[in-house]
């Protein structure tokens, strides 16, 4: 998958770009899986806590609002681009066109939000190795791994998109524990779906009819043009009499 991947990234990005089947087929799955975002709603197990059913309900308003105040706004981005519901359709929306995403947790102080969390929303192509070394073992498509396990140690992140001109210079990367060394929390999240044992990387939604659909797409334009060019066909009559 890993000497692949760069391809199958140019291939459906384009597709998604350019032709309208493919664009409606991520479109389609963001609406129906995402929609207008993912909504909290506290259910507490009163046995286990321990409290009257007005104690839960009153607990359970409290956490909703809180959700709310920490979601609602663009202060969760890391960015202050999106808030919540924007940055999942944007993550979902990554992973479907590129294979994976990642998603770092930040945690800093900011003026004008009570939360320290942050979500700061990585390209695929920005994890990679060092200096573009080859992979190893236990360093494979930008993933440091445990030798004996396998479970992700670090994830190492260039400065900025390789695709970008001003950064061939400029070029640094950045080692991302995968947990906090004091608190034991994740500080990546690697979203992405493993179809084999040992599989680092994710690859395209489209990966598998990148050719039918570009066929399909061809085929719909020539069509298109094949009926504007008859319209413009015209006949004259001339009579002899």
């Amino acid at each position: 998958i890993l000497p692949d991947l760069p391809t199958l990234r140019e291939r459906s990005r384009d597709l998604i770009r350019n032709t309208p089947l493919a664009t409606a087929i991520i479109n389609t799955k963001v609406t129906e899986v995402v929609g207008s975002g993912i909504k909290h709603r506290a259910r507490l197990d009163s046995d286990i806590l321990g409290l009257d059913d007005d104690q839960v309900e009153a607990k359970e308003q409290e956490i909703n609002r809180e959700w709310e105040l920490f979601t609602s706004t663009c202060e969760i981005d890391h960015s202050r681009t999106l808030n919540f519901d924007g940055l999942t359709q944007m993550v979902y929306r990554q992973e479907k066109e590129n294979g994976d995403v990642i998603v770092l947790m930040p945690r800093y102080q900011r003026a004008g939000s009570p939360y320290n969390l942050k979500l700061q929303v990585v390209e695929a192509d920005r994890l990679c190795n060092p200096n573009y070394m080859q992979d190893t073992n236990t360093l494979a498509g930008g993933i440091k791994k445990n030798e004996k396990t396998g479970a992700p140690v670090a994830y190492n992140i260039l400065n900025y998109h390789p695709g970008m001109k001003y950064s061939i210079n400029a070029r640094k990367w950045r080692t991302v524990q995968a947990f906090g060394a004091k608190t034991g929390l994740k500080n990546v999240i690697h979203y992405y779906h493993p179809t084999r044992p040992g599989q680092t990387r994710g690859f395209p939604d489209l990966s598998p009819v990148i050719e039918v659909i570009k066929t399909l797409g061809k085929y719909t334009t020539n069509e298109a043009v094949a009926a504007e060019v008859a319209s413009l066909f015209t006949v004259d009559r001339k009579s002899t009499r």
